[in-house]
């Protein structure tokens, strides 16, 4: 056989930011390849900068002037001498006029061609294709036409049968999506779904499916050669979603049989050889899991945010065969023929994301004020941030990939909710309990669970938050405080702070709760002891009192451990203010607050029934309501965005409202939007 010519790529573009563009670094400089990022103001200090061995601003925050301004990375990709571009996933990686721009420019593309990238950019012409040219792959009953009137969409539903679900035409990640389950909500769901799609991918083209309630979301990694060779790296399971965004991921998947998988495969590899697949790819399916029946979604062309649960359980490197067959080699060249590839173990990856799960997962931007991951073997952290890192209100709010691998898949769930509860994230509001209870919860350690399961199981996977705060977090705050003050004391030194030669009264200090509902207060008395190495405390509140002894204090690690009436307990501790960010493994992050009452507090909420304060950095992409009108309770006022996700905001009470904000208007948190009297 003939060795096909090589196209030797010695620079890669990374045209993307956060943990993909640290991952593909990663693998280019196990490569020996030289590497270039494109940074964004917002990113002028992030990781992926610090790794790449060039970093070029490409323009503003907002990504459509940077991240997805193809020119630009074009000319910094010719500027640079760069080779290859690897556009990571998102932004660009699925926008066929970006791919040709490279192609055009006679630079490398780390993907498929162009024309792939049209053919299976549009869900309806994917489909459209694959009943006309492979009709044996089963396809979902739906509306693909190019009719897109709102009356069209609304007879075809109908013709369809309730529940259908509208999707994007032009891309994925749950963006443009909307479950309808009624007629009832049709057009107002066919309207947003639009709204949110050309937002996201610059077209409000949109199809229907009908949409299953019980059903698995199975996935095939493949990998395709430029001389039409295509293999697949077995299934991932990506059940587990919220907003049908994928939360946790897993391979294999316990709903596969070796028959199962066989077939899936066979079918994933039909769908590559007929687009004349390049790179790594997923092909999407749902499955019954009564009858075993799957049905074709979608085909990713790019890699995947869940590609590293495949790397673990097969052993490969998925961006390394990306830059492999873009130089030119074959798949058996690089030891990806079929028969080559296995399955080994169990992997299981949670997206940790700041966001609040009890606020609908509303994003919660802000700084990092520690990041500090967790050492369990096996254990991987794909993530874009360190301690001082701000997650923007321009971009996803993911901290972290974590992906945790085991020899089995209840080793896999041990590991990872160790990590988990190991891993510090302080100064954020993230979903990180929400992922221990996900992976707690008996029907998804058994295995038993459907796209609903979030869903369906929400009280237990998201309880409402207690409003109070357990008492070794308050006695932390209060050491912590104390070790503070004692090491800033110029004068006598040699005495301990809070030492009192007459003991008329113990010093006391009030907490509170992060939001002020709940109030602590704290006595405590510096025990002296003969030759002490340590320092111990009487610990009083108002219906307990502790032994406390500080055992390890260490300032420069924020790192305090302590025992409390013989039990030890670690903690890490980040001050800013009166403010403590406090983590515990057993329970995670808290805020506790030094309060003195002799202050008012300032900190209560102003959001309520008469007034809409934003809660974080916005969009306002439309006002529904004129200023000075009248509104009902349960009424459209307005429909923000941050973070990519539409947000709509609706009148708490009836009576007239004033509104302070209009369409397009970058709001900051904290600005009053509107008011009703």
């Amino acid at each position: 056989m003939t060795t096909p010519q090589k196209t030797p790529i010695r620079k890669v573009l990374v045209a993307n930011r956060g943990e993909i563009a640290c991952r593909v670094i990663k693998t280019c400089r196990a490569m020996g390849i030289r590497t270039v990022a494109v940074y964004s103001e917002a990113d002028k200090q992030s990781l992926f900068v610090k790794q790449a061995d060039e970093a070029i601003f490409i323009g503003p925050s907002p990504s459509s002037q940077s991240y997805l301004n193809i020119d630009n990375i074009i000319s910094v990709a010719q500027k640079t001498n760069s080779d290859a571009i690897h556009p990571g996933y998102g932004f660009l990686s699925e926008n066929p006029a970006f791919a040709k721009a490279c192609e055009n420019s006679s630079i490398v593309f780390i993907g498929p061609t162009s024309d792939t990238i049209t053919q299976m950019g549009s869900k309806k012409e994917a489909k459209i294709l694959l009943s006309k040219k492979e009709p044996t792959v089963p396809l979902v009953p739906g509306y693909n036409g190019e009719d897109q009137s709102v009356s069209r969409l609304i007879s075809e539903a109908k013709r369809i049968g309730f529940p259908v679900v509208i999707k994007a035409a032009a891309g994925g990640g749950g963006k443009g999506m909307r479950v309808v389950r009624e007629a009832a909500s049709l057009k107002d769901s066919i309207d947003s779904a639009k709204t949110e799609a050309k937002n996201s991918f610059g077209s409000d083209e949109v199809i229907l499916e009908k949409y299953f309630d019980s059903v698995r979301h199975v996935e095939i990694q493949i990998l395709g050669d430029r001389y039409g060779n295509v293999v697949h790296c077995f299934e991932r399971e990506c059940s587990v979603q919220r907003r049908h965004q994928k939360v946790i991921e897993e391979s294999p998947s316990v709903i596969v049989t070796p028959e199962l998988r066989q077939r899936m495969g066979e079918a994933a590899v039909k769908i590559g050889k007929l687009i004349k697949y390049l790179s790594a790819g997923t092909v999407e399916f749902i499955v019954d899991p009564k009858t075993k029946n799957f049905y074709f979604l979608e085909v990713n062309t790019r890699l995947q945010v869940e590609h590293p649960v495949t790397e673990y359980v097969t052993g490969l490197d998925l961006v390394k065969a990306q830059i492999q067959v873009a130089m030119g080699f074959r798949l058996d060249e690089v030891g990806l023929k079929q028969d080559q590839l296995s399955l080994k173990g169990h992997a299981i990856e949670c997206r940790l994301y700041a966001e609040d799960p009890l606020n609908n997962f509303f994003p919660c931007p802000g700084k990092i004020l520690m990041w500090k991951q967790s050492s369990v073997p096996e254990v991987r952290f794909d993530s874009g941030v360190e301690t001082g890192s701000e997650i923007s209100i321009f971009y996803d709010p993911m901290i972290s990939k974590i992906i945790a691998y085991g020899e089995n898949r209840d080793i896999a769930i041990n590991k990872m909710k160790k990590a988990l509860q190991e891993s510090v994230v302080l100064g954020l509001q993230t979903n990180k309990q929400f992922l221990i209870h996900i992976l707690s919860h008996p029907l998804f350690v058994q295995g038993n669970f459907t796209t609903n399961f979030i869903q369906e199981q929400s009280k237990e996977l998201i309880p409402e938050e207690e409003e109070g705060v357990d008492i070794p977090y308050t006695v932390a705050a209060l050491l912590w405080d104390w070790n503070r003050r004692n090491d800033q004391r110029v004068f006598l030194k040699n005495l301990p702070s809070g030492w009192r030669n007459n003991k008329y009264k113990n010093p006391t200090q009030f907490f509170t709760n992060k939001s002020g509902s709940k109030k602590y207060l704290l006595e405590y008395e510096y025990i002296e002891k003969w030759k002490q190495t340590t320092h111990s405390f009487n610990i009083k509140t108002a219906t307990e009192e502790f032994a406390v002894e500080i055992l390890d204090y260490q300032p420069s690690h924020s790192t305090l451990l302590f025992s409390l009436n013989g039990i030890s307990r670690r903690f890490h501790i980040i001050q800013q203010g009166d403010a403590f960010y406090i983590h515990a493994d057993e329970k995670g992050e808290v805020v506790v607050v030094k309060f003195s009452p002799l202050k008012e507090s300032s900190s209560e909420s102003k959001s309520s029934g008469n007034q809409f304060i934003s809660p974080m950095p916005s969009k306002i992409l439309q006002v529904v309501v004129q200023s000075d009108s009248a509104v009902k309770t349960g009424e459209l006022v307005l429909v923000m965005e941050s973070m990519k996700m539409e947000n709509k905001v609706y009148a708490q009470k009836d009576g007239k409202i004033e509104i302070f904000a209009k369409a397009g208007d970058l709001v900051q948190e904290g600005k009053l939007l509107f008011q009703i009297q």
